[in-house]
């Protein structure tokens, strides 16, 4: 049954997945869902295909397909990261574990030849695929790393964020932070940092535009141009009422430049990122989804939801 939210957006369907999922991650012709030592096969509208045993104990943490390689995916289960070929799932591409602590998150490289891989430790691993060795060991957070994204243009740099409230913008050639950005000095953030500091929970990159969304434990969501030598933080605003879970770029689509964020308010935001409006990150629509998100992932303008249930939600954008 179609729910429709406002006429912006419809839930199209739930499905049970029959364990707690940490995250979703869908590509073109397959839905993945990360879970405690499982890699779950969906079609995109929830049909079960197969279910896939981590080489390693833990929880999937981070799924990402590769950019270049159709039928490669990378997820990431405790301190491992797993490449696996989506035409033969029993089939390990590459097994790394090069990273001290629980990953956090995982990335493709725009060219399909690094994987960085962020931890609990505050580093972040950039593993080149051609030598199966870490290239580089980048070292800036004094806490969690919880994202780390390479740069869609710039293809030697990586944005990061975490729980030490920093936003740092590497040159992970040399290994060296071109920027550090500190959220508590983010604007309308400082009057509620001693309560509720700004912890960085979430990063995503809008690929032309080349903001970054900065999902924050204070509820606010800051975006930062990072289109230029000079990095600045050019929108801020209150959208949830509990800390920012995900953010999540459209990136194409009815939706393009539209900015998705789930809270542990249990509400999913859809916010306008618009220089023109000066300071204030404007939240055009946002509804109850009825449990804290865990995860967001959008392709062809539908929203697929992890959340604390044993459910995943598609929604999609009108």
């Amino acid at each position: 049954k179609f729910l429709s939210l406002a006429g912006i957006m419809e839930k199209l369907c739930s499905f049970n997945v029959d364990k707690d999922t940490f995250c979703v991650c869908c590509g073109s012709d397959i839905l993945l869902t990360g879970h405690e030592s499982t890699l779950k096969v969906w079609t995109p509208e929830g049909h079960p295909l197969q279910s896939v045993l981590t080489p390693v104990c833990g929880d999937i943490t981070s799924i990402r397909f590769s950019p270049r390689h159709s039928c490669q995916v990378a997820y990431s289960v405790d301190r491992s990261v797993v490449i696996c070929d989506t035409r033969n799932w029993s089939k390990v591409l590459h097994h790394f574990s090069f990273n001290k602590e629980e990953i956090n998150e995982i990335d493709f490289h725009q060219n399909g030849n690094f994987v960085s891989a962020c931890d609990d430790a505050g580093e972040i691993k950039i593993i080149d695929l051609a030598s199966n060795h870490v290239f580089k060991t980048l070292e800036g957070h004094d806490n969690i790393c919880s994202s780390a994204k390479f740069h869609p243009r710039k293809l030697w740099q990586v944005i990061s964020g975490g729980l030490d409230c920093k936003v740092v913008r590497w040159n992970f050639n040399n290994g060296q932070p071109l920027c550090s950005l500190n959220s508590q000095e983010f604007e309308g953030t400082a009057t509620v940092q001693l309560v509720n500091p700004p912890l960085v929970h979430s990063l995503d990159i809008e690929k032309e535009m080349l903001f970054v969304g900065c999902g924050l434990e204070n509820g606010y969501i800051s975006v930062v141009d990072v289109s230029k030598k000079k990095t600045k933080v050019v929108l801020c605003g209150k959208v949830h009422a509990a800390g920012v879970s995900q953010v999540c770029f459209s990136n194409g689509g009815k939706a393009k430049s539209l900015l998705f964020s789930g809270g542990n308010d249990k509400k999913i935001a859809m916010s306008k990122v618009c220089v023109e409006e000066r300071s204030q990150l404007k939240t055009c629509f946002e509804f109850d989804h009825g449990s804290k998100i865990n995860w967001l992932s959008i392709y062809n303008d539908k929203v697929y939801v992890a959340d604390q249930t044993t459910f995943v939600s598609v929604y999609c954008v009108l």
